[in-house]
């Protein structure tokens, strides 16, 4: 279906299914080195990703493989390495999180908060009700907190 001479997105489709091991490596991954950022911008708009960074680009490229989401390196700085970043955002963090969450020792909470907030994302560009905006908004905030060790 063409809508406004705009393609729609295909959805993702992994080449294959994590295994076990795969899980908790991506679990560990995220605890130590990852991020689970909320962003809350104007009339109540928020946002969701989890991010992955490190030197060495081949299990970023696995991510990308297993759970989709986007892959770009920071431009390198003189006397450090270049560095590779792997994203997921919005909804699409529920095919990262979901299968990870049981592996989680250290952002379990926040991966849980994010998965509430992910849960609520409808079609683009859908009106978005005040009671879902306030929700999203004390979950952000909550994982925030978490982020900033505080509770």
């Amino acid at each position: 279906m063409i809508v406004s001479g705009l393609l729609p997105k295909p959805e993702f489709e992994p080449s294959r299914l994590p295994t076990e091991i795969e899980l908790g490596y991506f679990a560990a991954f995220l605890d130590g080195e990852g991020s689970i950022d909320p962003g809350i911008g104007p009339e109540g708009h928020v946002s969701i990703s989890a991010v992955l960074h490190n030197s060495c680009r081949r299990p970023l490229d696995i991510a990308l493989e297993l759970f989709g989401g986007s892959l770009k390196d920071r431009p390198k700085v003189e006397n450090r390495k270049l560095m590779y970043y792997w994203g997921i955002y919005g909804k699409n963090i529920i095919r990262f999180l979901e299968p990870i969450l049981p592996h989680l020792l250290v952002k379990k909470e926040q991966a849980r908060l994010a998965l509430g907030i992910a849960y609520t994302y409808g079609k683009q560009g859908e009106p978005v009700d005040n009671t879902v905006k306030l929700f999203r908004i004390r979950i952000a905030q909550e994982i925030q907190k978490l982020n900033q060790g505080e509770r």
